[in-house]
């Protein structure tokens, strides 16, 4: 809270005449207003740098008034003599101190020169769905969508080749199960499963560290971009006599005041994208190589389901996020200045240069005051659309569990036979 006394008109003067008697003084009129700041703030939010950083309203309500005052003091000095009784008809001013006005009816609120914000609002309200839209786009663009399918290929590449490899295994069981004897078969599967199962190792190891990469990068969290929007009208007016004031010394102070208004709108919020994917799933407790088969376990059955569906339902639903305005918020400031232009001393009507010789030096001063009213509110209403953006692709054809099982039952009764 602070106070600023401004509406004064204090100075000190010094008054000779054409004989050389003079009188000093002070003179203190006009309206003294103490303006006061005032500042309305709702409650703090708890770990606000996290809920930031997670793409999070953590905007708070704010309210208030704040003023701003400039004075310039006067210094002037201006007098005038007689032409023809320059000894006995003259006089001599100095003033000190602050001689301008400013003209406020009220100091609770600013004054208003009639501006809505109906033209600011709708500016800044447009300019706001135009930044939506840009950024809509890029999420959904090429860029955003290439590095998503990217990102979800280097986990399918090496669960394809997995997969592939267990059908190539079981392809190659029943094509050579007729050229072994019965008693060697069971050698045969085994032989054959170690051989398979080392080349199954680094595609192992391959799609394990594409799926933590991936559970550890941006696609797996809120992407999100800041989007503003701003709008502002501004007016005027001049109140040309508003400055007025005999001085003494055969000279009058004459000025303008000068009076502004400001609207400014400014929505501002995220456009964000977050998944609709699963919780990491992959977790299948189980290494090809360290497995002995037997004649009818040539694979377990747990591990095709367990391992390749959830692969599949990781690359399934990771093709998918949801793009929406997560929230706005919304702030409107409305300025008010007033403040003298085209300050002058001049001499008096009715004296003429003819009958006087004048004289002016020094500067009339300066006054200026501002005010600014403010309101942020967290929640704005916006009818804002969303959707889901689907990667291009069929990112489970290759997955076929029940292809995969056929081949597993071919194998089995070429071998049994």
């Amino acid at each position: 809270m602070s106070n600023s006394t401004i509406y004064r008109r204090k100075y000190s003067y010094t008054i000779t005449d054409a004989l050389g008697n003079s009188s000093q003084g002070t003179s203190d009129s006009g309206t003294i207003l103490d303006l006061q700041d005032t500042v309305d703030k709702g409650d703090t939010i708890a770990q606000f740098r996290k809920v930031i950083a997670s793409g999070g309203n953590a905007t708070t309500r704010l309210s208030g008034v704040k003023w701003k005052l400039l004075q310039v003091p006067s210094a002037l000095s201006h007098g005038y003599r007689s032409k023809t009784s320059p000894l006995t008809d003259g006089s001599d001013v100095v003033l000190n101190g602050n001689l301008l006005p400013l003209q406020i009816a009220s100091p609770s609120a600013p004054p208003s020169l009639g501006l809505t914000t109906t033209t600011a609002n709708n500016q800044a309200l447009t300019r706001y769905y135009s930044n939506l839209a840009g950024v809509s786009s890029q999420f959904k663009g090429e860029v955003f969508a290439g590095e998503l399918r990217e990102t979800l290929s280097m986990i399918r590449h090496p669960a394809r080749a997995l997969r592939n490899g267990m059908r190539d295994y079981l392809v190659f069981l029943r094509k050579n199960a007729r050229n072994q004897a019965k008693h060697k078969r069971k050698k045969f599967v085994r032989d054959t499963w170690l051989e398979y199962s080392f080349g199954f190792k680094p595609l192992i190891n391959d799609l394990d560290s594409a799926i933590k990469a991936f559970y550890q990068s941006k696609w797996t969290k809120p992407i999100f971009e800041m989007v503003k929007g701003t709008g502002r009208e501004n007016i005027s007016a001049i109140n040309p006599a508003a400055i007025y004031f005999d001085v003494g010394g055969g000279h009058e102070l004459i000025g303008k005041l000068k009076s502004e208004e400001e609207q400014f709108v400014k929505y501002f919020g995220i456009y964000f994208s977050t998944n609709t994917g699963v919780s990491d799933p992959h977790s299948y407790g189980f290494s090809p190589w360290e497995f002995v088969p037997t004649l009818w376990e040539l694979i377990p059955y747990s591990f095709l389901v367990d391992y390749f569906s959830n692969v599949g339902n990781i690359l399934n639903s990771w093709s998918y996020r949801f793009l929406a305005n997560g929230w706005t918020a919304k702030t409107e400031r409305r300025a008010w200045r007033q403040y003298t232009i085209d300050v002058e001393v001049r001499p008096q009507a009715g004296m003429s240069s003819g009958l006087y010789d004048f004289r002016t030096s020094g500067n009339p001063g300066f006054a200026a005051v501002e005010a600014v009213s403010f309101i942020r509110s967290p929640n704005a209403t916006l009818d804002s659309p969303s959707l889901e953006l689907k990667v291009p692709g069929n990112w489970t054809q290759w997955v076929n569990i029940f292809a995969l099982t056929k081949n597993l039952g071919s194998a089995r009764k070429a071998l049994a036979q």
